[in-house]
């Protein structure tokens, strides 16, 4: 699973179609674009692109059965491209329309979250099938700025008053670990928790599949059984249905989001959905 040099000046890397991976990808995809001169808000919008487009080819492509993906990272002008491919079934992503983001959450059409992500947060999006089978995608974002981050998600509770809590994350939220953030919400409200402050200050990274996990804890705190984790937009569907009905997610409440996590709830719909606090006092003054 090492990373390694390739003709053209750039780099790839390999690894088998498995979640468990995907923070691996993203840190080859930090080092080898920072190295080729990305940086800042450039370098983190190519991550997340690029986390997408592998998680997809392991979820919906391969279907979490056997396989591979192959992740590149060349120098192009003055861009800095992502190649991902894979021998999962053809499927052209640029072809999937863009979501309406006016439209009530319950009145989306379901699918294509990662894929409205990957065109957004590229300058340069764009598929070729491979002979035979399987995909490549190329995703490319133009210089310049600076960032970095790459630490695994971990979570502390804190206990505020009477069935409230705080629960921080740090590190990156993504497909690794979004079952596990939405299991030990089950855990806490199994023991009494109804209104929870998620504080995601120390939060560096979220992918698509941390929105599915905020939809499935809104649910839980409201003793309902989330939809099926794997259902992409639909996911959301309930929640479209629960806040034009009564406005704001009223149970959850979010606190300072850094920037590429804000930008990711915005890009999606959701920054409005979700009542955001500065900080954790404003958020246990409100709850």
């Amino acid at each position: 699973m090492a990373a390694e040099p390739i003709p053209s000046g750039g780099a790839s890397l390999r690894v088998d179609a498995s979640v468990d991976h995907c923070a691996d990808v993203r840190r080859f995809v930090r080092k080898a674009a920072a190295a080729a001169g990305l940086t800042g808000q450039a370098l983190d919008d190519l991550i997340c692109a690029s986390d997408e487009a592998v998680t997809n080819a392991i979820v919906h492509g391969y279907r979490r059965g056997p396989g591979w993906v192959a992740v590149e990272v060349s120098s192009t002008g003055d861009s800095v491209a992502v190649t991902v491919t894979d021998a999962a079934p053809w499927f052209d992503p640029t072809g999937v329309p863009p979501p309406d983001l006016d439209v009530p959450f319950d009145q989306r059409r379901p699918g294509g979250m990662g894929v409205h992500l990957m065109r957004q947060l590229t300058d340069e999006f764009s598929y070729r099938s491979r002979p035979g089978a399987g995909n490549e995608i190329t995703l490319a974002k133009r210089r310049p700025v600076q960032g970095e981050r790459e630490d695994p998600m971990e979570t502390r509770t804190e206990r505020v008053d009477g069935d409230a809590a705080i629960l921080a994350l740090t590190g990156e939220l993504d497909a690794s670990n979004f079952e596990s953030l939405i299991e030990e919400v089950r855990g806490l409200y199994a023991g009494g928790v109804r209104r929870l402050i998620l504080d995601l200050e120390g939060l560096s990274y979220m992918a698509s599949s941390g929105l599915v996990a905020l939809h499935a804890i809104t649910r839980i705190l409201r003793g309902e059984e989330p939809p099926d984790q794997e259902a992409g937009w639909a996911a959301f569907h309930a929640l479209g249905h629960d806040v034009s009905a009564g406005g704001r997610e009223a149970n959850v409440r979010l606190v300072a989001p850094q920037p590429s996590v804000a930008r990711i709830l915005e890009r999606t719909g959701l920054k409005d959905y979700f009542a955001i606090h500065p900080d954790r006092a404003a958020a246990i003054a409100a709850l």
